[in-house]
């Protein structure tokens, strides 16, 4: 036996990492792990924005349905601006729901579940753009919903409706 040494590429490598690999890998997942909570916590925030879109969109839908099946007339009748059964033609929702909080039913009750939403209705004469100026005017309807929470006006959903003269 000799007291030469073999030297380290004839033994071969030896299997196992590193420390410095160890502590890249575990950066790396760091990383990636940071990146998905990140994105997770952003979709948790957002995710109650459907509902609150879908019960605006419900709300703007339901009033506007009622609108429309009144009829066109431009009654001067004295009714009760708040109280929705009262009104006669399309014309007495102008202005509703300014000085209302919470979504009511056609009584003025308030409706539970909505008292975080509010309703404005516009009915302006479209004297302007009509072909038929001359003619009795168009009804545009707007109605506007809004939540609470809602920061900017852009938030608000605005459904816009015509109505014609029969």
């Amino acid at each position: 036996m000799s007291n030469r040494r073999v030297p380290m590429r004839m033994l071969g490598r030896s299997a196992g990492v590193t420390l410095v690999e160890l502590i890249i890998a575990m950066v790396i997942i760091a990383a990636a792990l940071g990146g998905l909570v990140a994105a997770f916590s952003t979709g948790n925030r957002a995710s109650a924005d459907p509902l609150i879109l879908q019960q605006k969109v419900a709300i703007a839908e339901s009033l506007m349905g009622e609108i429309l099946l009144r009829p066109y007339g431009l009654d001067t009748t004295a009714y009760n601006p708040v109280v929705r059964d009262t009104f006669v033609d399309v014309r007495d929702f102008d202005g509703y729901g300014k000085n209302l909080s919470g979504i009511r039913d056609a009584r003025n009750n308030p409706i539970p579940g909505l008292e975080s939403y509010n309703v404005s209705v516009s009915v302006p004469l479209d004297d302007t753009a009509s072909p038929l100026r001359d003619a009795t005017p168009n009804l545009k309807i707007t109605i506007t919903v809004t939540y609470k929470m809602d920061t900017k006006p852009e938030d608000a959903f605005v459904l816009t409706g015509w109505r014609t003269p029969p």
